[in-house]
């Protein structure tokens, strides 16, 4: 397992290195610049801010420079705010990490409780409640959830606040989860429902009933654990992409995560916080998938790794 884990870090190199290029690339390819305004700019402080951010260098200059300083550790500089990248995403990630993690227990709680609920009352009531909140969930964008959200508990209702984030204020911390949370949930539980009917069908299912054992015993004990692999598969870029930043959801909530900061560099053409975010969130993906991969053989006895 050990060497396992050290092949898998050692390919996260080559991994971020492709993402860095292609994006590095790509951002280039698209029209306009970071210093382009309504209002010109004088040719000479164009000059200046250009040879300030290295942007009168060749292009192939410029992404050996910017490999370089990122196999260093320095993801660059926002070229509107004259700061550090790793300084603005410092001062978001707690704000986009706090929604994430809550947003993700959300998901995989009520996601993984509805799939089992469906399962275990396969074809009656309830397993068509559940199959239609999944349905809906997963046909759902979250800005249309938020929306609605909103409009309804908010707008109309009046218990929530719409605009900030505030850990421990559950009038600013519920539309947002929830927003967030929704099409993860039903993901997750479609996931379930499938894998857990899969396994009530296998013999040894039958075997433990026959057995005598109680039926709780035989659900929890062998059904969910066994039915959690392919549910863990997803788990892992559900987390990354929760926990790095919902960019539509913070935007409608007003919410100064990391999420804020992309867009609003997008539109900017601040290649610094654009580069340093995609390489940061690629990071944070790569890392989850490893530690899905090192749980499956925690729930999987026969999974082993050479």
């Amino acid at each position: 397992m050990t060497g396992y884990i050290i092949r898998r870090i050692l390919w996260m190199i080559p991994l971020l290195w492709a993402v860095t290029t292609v994006t590095f690339f790509l951002m280039h390819l698209v029209p306009g610049g970071p210093f382009d305004q309504e209002k010109q700019l004088p040719p000479a402080a164009l000059e200046n801010l250009e040879k300030r951010y290295n942007l009168d260098k060749p292009l192939f200059e410029q992404y050996g420079l910017y490999i370089w300083g990122v196999a260093q550790g320095d993801l660059g500089i926002s070229f509107r705010q004259d700061r550090e990248v790793t300084d603005i995403l410092r001062d978001g990630f707690w704000v986009s990490a706090q929604l994430g993690l809550i947003t993700f227990a959300f998901a995989m709680v009520v996601g993984m409780f509805l799939g089992v609920f469906s399962a275990l009352n396969q074809n009656n009531f309830l397993d068509y409640v559940g199959v239609f909140f999944a349905t809906v969930g997963a046909s759902m964008p979250n800005f249309i959830a938020a929306t609605l959200l909103v409009l309804i508990f908010s707008v109309q209702l009046g218990w929530f606040d719409v605009l900030g984030w505030e850990f421990g204020n559950y009038r600013k911390m519920v539309l947002p989860v929830l927003s967030l949370g929704l099409l993860p949930a039903a993901y997750v539980a479609r996931i379930t429902r499938a894998s857990m009917l899969e396994v009530l069908g296998q013999d040894y299912i039958r075997t433990a009933r026959a057995k005598g054992l109680r039926e709780r015993v035989v659900v929890l004990r062998h059904a969910v654990k066994n039915a959690m692999i392919p549910v863990l598969t997803v788990a892992g870029p559900i987390f990354a992409i929760l926990v790095t930043g919902s960019f539509i959801v913070e935007r409608i909530f007003q919410i100064n995560g990391v999420g804020r900061p992309f867009v609003d560099a997008v539109f900017r053409r601040d290649y610094g916080v654009i580069m340093g975010t995609t390489i940061f969130y690629a990071t944070v993906v790569a890392i989850a998938n490893l530690v899905v991969d090192i749980l499956y053989a925690a729930v999987d006895p026969r999974i082993r790794y050479q």
